[in-house]
Order: C-alpha cells, then sequence, then structure tokens
C-alpha cells in the first residue's frame, strides 16, 4: 500500500475525541426543541448545545486557519455589523448573542469533524436524535389541531420543519451513500422516513417545499434506478405513515390553502414589504432586531404592537440594514464557490459539498418563512458537519502529500 492509500486510510477509520464531542452536540441539539431544556443568559433561553460547544472552543479556535478562504472574515463582519445595529436599541447583548451563537455552532461543527467517521458518526447522532424529538407531533393531541390561516398559530408547526428539512437532507446522502454501512443506512432511512412524516402530518407547507426540494436534488444527483427504488420506498413508506396517523382533513385544507392563498400569506407577503419599507428608511443600519417588530406592526394591519417579520432576508435588512444582508450572502457564497481540488475533487469531497450546497439553498428556501432559521442549530449544525467534511477531506489530502513527499530512509550496503 502506498503512503498516501495508508494516510487516507488513517484518516476516515478512527472516532476522535472531537468528533465524539460533536457526536455528543448532535444528541444535545433534540434538547433544543424542548423550552424546559433551555439555559437563561442575557434574558434569553440559550441553546443547551451551546454549553458543550463553548467548553470544546479551545479545539475549534486553534483551528480557524483552516476554514474556506475569507469564510472567517465574512463571519466576523456579520457579527459585528448585526451587533452594531442592535447597539441602537435596549437588550443588545441578547440579539448579538443570538446571531455570534449561530454563526459559532457553524464553526464548531465544522472544525471538529477531524475524520470521516467523525462525521459520519456525528450525522448519524444528529439525525436519530432530531427525528426522535418529533415523533411526540404524531400523538394524537399533536395531530387534533385544526388547520389556522392566522399567522399567530404557525409558531409551533412552522418551527418544526426547521429541525426536520436538515435531518432529511442529512440522512437523504447518507442513505445513498453506498460506502457506508447497512445499519448505519437502514437508521438513516428510518430517520428519513419519520421526519417526512411528520413534516406532512403536521401539515406544515414551508416543510413540504424544502422536502420537495431535498428530493429532486437526489433523485436528480443519483440518476441511477437504485437512487430511484430507494427514494420511491420511502416515499411510500412515509405516504402510508401519512394516511395512517395524520388527519387528512388538515392536510388537504392546507392543499387547498396554498392553491387559494390565505390570510397567512398574505401577512407574510405585507411584512416582508414592510421590512424591505424600513431598510429603505435605514438603509445602513436598519432600526434593530429589537425595534423591528415595532415599525413592521406599525406598517401592516394588526392588532398586536409588535409582531416578527418571519423572514430572515426582512429581518436582516429591516434590522441591521443592506450590508448585514450583503454579508449574510458572502457567507454562503464563499462557501458555494470554494474549489481547493480545481474541477477534479476526490468524491468525498464532491459529496460533502453537495450536502453542502443542498442546505445552503435550504438556508434561503426556509428562511423565506422564519429568522429564526438563523439561530436554531439544527441547521447551523448540520451546516457545519457538511463543511467539516469536506475540510477533512482536505485535510487528509493535504496530510497524504506530506507523507508522499517525506525523504526515504537510506539503505547503506551491508558490511563485507
Amino acid at each position: 500500500m502506498t503512503p498516501q492509500a495508508q494516510a487516507g486510510q488513517r484518516l476516515g477509520t478512527a472516532l476522535t475525541f472531537d468528533g465524539a464531542v460533536l457526536s455528543l452536540a448532535g444528541l444535545l441539539s433534540a434538547m433544543s426543541g424542548f423550552r424546559i431544556f433551555r439555559i437563561e443568559v442575557l434574558g434569553l433561553r440559550t441553546h443547551p448545545i451551546l454549553v458543550l460547544l463553548v467548553l470544546a472552543s479551545p479545539l475549534v479556535v486553534r483551528r480557524l486557519s483552516r476554514l474556506p478562504p475569507g469564510f472567517l472574515p465574512a463571519c466576523v463582519m456579520f457579527i459585528f455589523w448585526w451587533t452594531l445595529s442592535c447597539l441602537q436599541a435596549d437588550e443588545a447583548a441578547g440579539e448579538a448573542l443570538k446571531a455570534g451563537s449561530g454563526v459559532f455552532m457553524v464553526l464548531a461543527g465544522a472544525l471538529l469533524v477531524q475524520t470521516r467517521r467523525d462525521f459520519i458518526v456525528a450525522s448519524t447522532c444528529f439525525c436519530v436524535a432530531l427525528s426522535l424529538m418529533a415523533l411526540p407531533a404524531l400523538s394524537s393531541e399533536g395531530l387534533a389541531s385544526e388547520a389556522s390561516s392566522s399567522l399567530d398559530a404557525l409558531g409551533n408547526r412552522n418551527a418544526l420543519s426547521l429541525y426536520t428539512l436538515p435531518v432529511a437532507a442529512l440522512a437523504g446522502a447518507g442513505m445513498l451513500d453506498v460506502s457506508r454501512s447497512r445499519v448505519n443506512r437502514l437508521i438513516l432511512v428510518g430517520c428519513l422516513t419519520i421526519v417526512v412524516v411528520v413534516t406532512f402530518a403536521r401539515a406544515n407547507r414551508s416543510g413540504w417545499l424544502g422536502l420537495f426540494i431535498i428530493g429532486t436534488a437526489l433523485l436528480i444527483s443519483g440518476r441511477s434506478v437504485k437512487v430511484t427504488v430507494a427514494l420511491v420506498s420511502v416515499a411510500a413508506l412515509a405516504f402510508l405513515g401519512v394516511t395512517q396517523l395524520a388527519n387528512t382533513e388538515i392536510v388537504s385544507a392546507r392543499v387547498e390553502a396554498t392553491r387559494e392563498g390565505q390570510t397567512a400569506d398574505h401577512l407574510r407577503n405585507e411584512l416582508f414589504l414592510a421590512a424591505l419599507d424600513v431598510a429603505i428608511e435605514n438603509p445602513i443600519l436598519g432600526v434593530s432586531q429589537q425595534e423591528l417588530g415595532y415599525h413592521l406592526a406599525k406598517r401592516v394591519e394588526t392588532d398586536l404592537d409588535r409582531i416578527d417579520s418571519h423572514n430572515l432576508i426582512g429581518a436582516l435588512v429591516g434590522g441591521a440594514g443592506f450590508p448585514a444582508l450583503f454579508l449574510f450572502l458572502a457567507m454562503g457564497w464563499v462557501l458555494w464557490r470554494w474549489r481547493p481540488f480545481g474541477r477534479s475533487p476526490p468524491a468525498t469531497f464532491a459529496a460533502a459539498m453537495w450536502v453542502l450546497k443542498l442546505l445552503l439553498v435550504l438556508w434561503i428556501v426556509r428562511g423565506l418563512f422564519s429568522r429564526e432559521i438563523l439561530f436554531v442549530p439544527s441547521f447551523t449544525l448540520a451546516t457545519g458537519m457538511a463543511l467539516g467534511m469536506a475540510l477533512s477531506t482536505l485535510n487528509g489530502a493535504r496530510r497524504a502529500k506530506v507523507v508522499a513527499n517525506a525523504p526515504q530512509p537510506i539503505s547503506l550496503p551491508a558490511a563485507t
């Protein structure tokens, strides 16, 4: 076996301490779905996963140089600009903490992945934990609620897909990865089936759109009979689960509401236009996240004194100005255009980048329905892990190159 092959084999087979920490973080991410487990910091209920990641921050900080060129500066500038805009109003520390924690979870997820085994174990723990967290939504109480056209009643139902869509992306890609063990792939099939059933059963239309994008992407990327059969099998299991467990009247009502439009849809559009109006009046720093809700309430028909933007883009431009939106998009653009191997990347790197780009698309699509996507550990940690798999492949290739270029020992002739 060549030195390059030996180095590559060592890189992918072992679970490191960092990977174990990330796997535990994946399990803890499910606790964020329950308010009782959140820890209050600066007046905000913080995700418990942050405690573990902060303890692991020395491991993260020392590897910041491994990030794609330009990504860390974009992250720092985004947090700086977000914080600067928040300083225009009271309680700035809490809002700054939310944005900072979201970016930190991406960085931690990326830099704690050291081997391929780290990624497989951590992403599997993440998928299992969040799919099990979603299961209570299939209870009789969870499915008994009627479909509502009021935006105020959409919170819990819409929040669910913030946690299920990253699972669907990671589990779907892992399920089709033939290099994984059969047990691991079967576990991911179960996770994918659960989140698909829950998302459809809870009549979450933003989740439906996300699942459609994921399914289409998987089908196009695979382009084989086996991939088609696997996806059709999961879809059949999910359909059976929805028909047996879900209130089909609610699902039908949501489909009909999508066709005809409903109050919540119109209000979302009005809120987005109102956020743009606020941004035009305050283009540099916005009005701060703390004050944006009050400005929006004055521009739309509502009895509330304050209303959420329900849109990440609207929250960025209205709350922090157009520079914040530019910096946010710059972070994604740096990752999208990152090509350290040129046009011929290793298969492992290409697969990781495919998942990463799929998640970046979901960030934009799902962000059209909620600004909370920036703070929840599901999207941030999943994005970080996908980036981490790509980084570990690059790091492994560099190690193999060092080994290959190392001077070989000189064999002296035997003494006569």
